[in-house]
């Protein structure tokens, strides 16, 4: 397992809004059935280095596009579910875990440790969905504006039905005109109109057979 630290030097302002998930569960078959990666982010309501991680870096942006696109986020409180800290050795909040969300269960990645600032925390999320075969101290000095991978992705009835229920990001698309920008996941039945929206957007599932 890969682990790297990143020591904070700048912090910045923002708004706090974009979708996060209580559930694991429901976090990771989202993951699954769109193609993305998974993060749990581990926190104490009582944390102030969690509250600035909160309204500084996830509300940036570039990070929350980054997110929108690439990710489904769980937050994870001590008090609702001590459990998963103990058992992912969790000793410092915030603590950021990344997973490989294409399996059966989730497969571990890498985890961050603290607050992290939103220029490098962008360049995480990068690195962490891309994984090149380069160490992140070489990468982290690489200019990237990676935003997200186009995917068409077949789906069967009951992950569409699955991801409409869960995702607040996805759409049933009958037309272009339900497109409603590029980080929304578009469901539809008519393959053409898959093709067009994966112009536009970066995940677009089309019901159909898996095989």
């Amino acid at each position: 397992m890969k682990r790297f630290v990143i020591i904070f030097l700048m912090i910045t302002a923002a708004s706090f809004a974009f979708h996060t998930y209580s559930a694991t569960e429901v976090a990771f078959n989202l993951a699954r059935i769109e193609g993305k990666k998974l993060i749990y982010i581990f926190e104490l309501k009582t944390c102030p280095y969690c509250k600035k991680l909160n309204l500084q870096t996830l509300t940036d942006p570039t990070v929350r596009k980054l997110l929108d696109i690439n990710y489904r986020v769980v937050l994870i409180y001590y008090d609702e579910q001590p459990r998963l800290f103990y058992e992912f050795g969790v000793r410092v909040t915030p603590t950021i875990w990344f997973f490989d969300a294409s399996g059966k269960k989730p497969k571990p990645l890498t985890y961050l440790p603290g607050f992290v600032p939103p220029d490098i925390f962008a360049k995480v999320l990068r690195y962490v969905y891309k994984m090149p075969k380069i160490p992140f101290k070489e990468y982290v000095e690489k200019k990237d504006d990676f935003v997200g991978e186009r995917k068409m992705i077949k789906v069967s009835e009951e992950e569409a039905e699955y991801v409409l229920k869960h995702d607040k990001d996805a759409i049933l698309a009958k037309s272009v005109d339900d497109f409603k920008g590029e980080e929304k996941v578009y469901v539809t039945y008519d393959e053409k109109l898959a093709e067009e929206l994966l112009k536009r957007a970066y995940r677009v599932l089309l019901v159909g057979d898996r095989r």
